[in-house]
């Protein structure tokens, strides 16, 4: 007697290997999972033919008359209908004379059959169908449903499950395998570091859903861009990264990236609305930049901080001169963490001047970092690696505090009260407990509210990250100051300036060392001026250092200045001893100039025009 085992799945995306062979099973969608575990006589080699040609009618006839017992017994194949003649005459001549069949069930659903053959006609076993079979049945779904599951895991451990892409792991492998194959070869590989431009305000505008969806887009833009033999993989958020195997030179990879820019910033309908994307890249070099994956990421993802450094929307390839400046940022950052600690972290301080009065009313709090085998670091330098690494919000703290206490404890000395400016970053305004943090420093320091003043810049200011105009209110209930740093810089909205609660506008530097050798920096600072005043805003001019900037602001009714032609920063030390030195607070301000002091004894006429 010829026996054969048979299960079959209709509704499944692939297919196994039958006696070394792949064998399709196309029933109702024509897709089949198919899995044998055969007893059998040369006499049922032919079986696979069936399955091709018959089983297809077969299978959905015997599916629809499979009754509640799941097992359905054909004791005598010429019992078949008729429109099954082929079947049935290809059976006769494997020697098929009868057969068993059962549903195979997967969460309550049939989606397959599994069968047993007979060479005779109405065997005993076709009276009382073998049990055996149901639980053989059973017992291939839950493998079939465990190797499902185990596929699912293997392909979700090697891709992303939101663009389908090859994940990180992926790619390192495949990387690893071309540079591999490149070093055989000698040819030069390419590792671009895809970073998308300003995404994180639409997720917080939009909502992460409608950004799922522009990843999904922005994913196929790329894929769609790049070679045959190129791999693009999404290694999280909005980052990917690319591999361009088989580079010729480097007129070649920069067409390359420059079509992967277009593809990303060709717009993307969704829900009937437009979305227009940028991305900064940064690209390495296989073997110059590394030769290893990870050092390749590494120092193309060094490359993308460049270009979005320079404006965003562009390509940067790396270069030695930037991996100096990252592993130098990396030492800072480690030093940095323990700068408070070692209380290498100072504040300084530099008087803001009434042009009007020439008091000193005002006092910047500037934080600065010394370390001993250096010197001061640079605030440009270590303030972006501050805000990178999260320690701003420490740090900023801290010097909130600090500059709140001294300026109490100037009041206490018996100075008139002036207020001390501190510089707030936008990652500060974004800590949701930052009023709270506010008001606790002034009660704990006693400073009266009126005095002290919260610096923050033009383009925080205008940041989309958080509702500034209700965050700013809040600050002035507390009853202190708010102004813009670095006015003009930005592209700052007239409405919205209107809107904000703010004290005062800083007129940034820049401006003002352009007064001396440009007519447009002298039209924009008359504007500057101007603006203030229409708006009720007092105008402050930093970085003022000679006597024609300082003439020509006075002139046009600038209210206060500040800079190096008054004072530079200085240790609270000095700036105390500045104030012992002038009894009546500045009335007589002392400049210094070149390591010397003078009397300024008259202030600049301020009326009339420049001559």
């Amino acid at each position: 007697m010829t026996r054969r085992l048979r299960a079959c799945f209709p509704n499944a995306a692939r297919s196994f290997s039958v006696n070394g062979r792949i064998w399709p099973f196309g029933i109702l969608n024509d897709r089949v999972i198919q899995y044998c575990r055969e007893w059998r006589t040369d006499t049922a080699a032919s079986i696979p033919s069936i399955c091709e040609n018959g089983a297809p009618f077969l299978c959905r006839e015997l599916l629809d008359r499979i009754p509640d017992s799941r097992v359905l017994a054909v004791p005598d194949v010429e019992q078949l209908p008729t429109e099954a003649e082929m079947v049935k005459a290809q059976l006769r001549r494997m020697g098929i004379r009868g057969f068993v069949l059962t549903s195979i069930v997967r969460n309550g659903e049939e989606f397959g059959f599994m069968s047993f053959a007979s060479s005779s006609v109405h065997p005993d076993w076709a009276k009382e169908p073998p049990l055996f079979l149901s639980l053989v049945a059973d017992t291939i779904t839950d493998a079939a449903i465990k190797l499902d599951d185990r596929r699912r895991i293997e392909w979700s451990a090697f891709h992303d499950t939101l663009t389908g892409l090859p994940n990180r792991l992926s790619f390192k492998h495949q990387l690893n395998l071309e540079m591999e194959r490149a070093q055989k070869e000698n040819i030069k590989i390419a590792v671009a570091f895809i970073d998308l431009d300003s995404f994180k305000s639409i997720n917080d505008t939009l909502g992460h859903d409608t950004g799922d969806l522009l990843l999904r887009e922005v994913s196929k833009a790329i894929a769609g861009s790049i070679g045959a033999g190129d791999v693009v993989a999404r290694i999280g958020g909005d980052e990917f990264v690319l591999m361009l195997s088989r580079v010729a030179d480097e007129e070649e990879l920069i067409r390359a990236i420059r079509r992967v820019l277009e593809a990303i910033q060709k717009p993307i309908v969704l829900r009937g609305q437009d979305f227009y994307m940028t991305a900064s890249i940064g690209v390495s070099l296989y073997p110059y930049d590394g030769t290893d994956a990870e050092t390749l990421m590494k120092n193309a993802d060094i490359a993308m901080y460049e270009a979005k450094a320079h404006g965003k929307n562009q390509y940067a390839l790396c270069l030695q001169a930037y991996k100096d400046k990252a592993m130098e940022n990396a030492r800072l950052s480690n030093l940095l963490y323990r700068a408070m600690e070692k209380k290498q972290l100072r504040v300084h301080y530099q008087p803001q001047i009434d042009l009007q009065t020439g008091k000193i009313v005002g006092i910047e709090a500037l934080l600065r970092w010394e370390l001993p085998d250096r010197g001061f670091v640079s605030p440009t330098v270590f303030i972006p690696l501050a805000e990178q690494t999260g320690l701003i919000q420490s740090i900023g703290a801290w010097v909130l505090e600090t500059a709140c206490a001294k300026c109490k404890a100037w009041q206490d000395m018996g100075l008139p009260p002036v207020r001390i400016a501190v510089n707030i970053s936008v990652h500060q305004l974004e800590n949701r407990g930052f009023v709270r943090q506010v008001a606790q420093v002034l009660e704990k320091t006693g400073i009266p509210p009126k005095c002290l003043e919260l610096e923050v810049t033009e383009s925080g200011a205008n940041s989309g990250n958080i509702d500034m105009v209700v965050l700013m209110n809040q600050l002035k209930r507390l009853g202190v100051c708010i102004s813009i740093d670095d006015f003009g810089t930005e592209y700052s909205s007239l409405e919205r300036l209107k809107l904000l609660p703010i004290d005062r506008i800083k007129m940034d530097m820049q401006f003002v060392r352009g007064i001396e050798r440009s007519d447009k920096d002298r039209a924009i600072a008359q504007a500057i001026i101007s603006l203030g005043k229409s708006l009720e805003m007092k105008v402050i001019a930093e970085g003022v250092e000679t006597e024609e900037q300082l003439r020509f602001l006075s002139r046009r009714m600038c209210d206060e200045v500040q800079g190096f032609y008054y004072y530079r920063p200085m240790p609270p030390e000095e700036l105390e001893e500045v104030f012992r030195r002038c009894p009546d607070f500045g009335r007589r301000v002392i400049r210094q100039v070149d390591g010397k002091e003078s009397f300024v004894k008259e202030q600049t006429d301020r009326s009339g025009n420049e001559e």
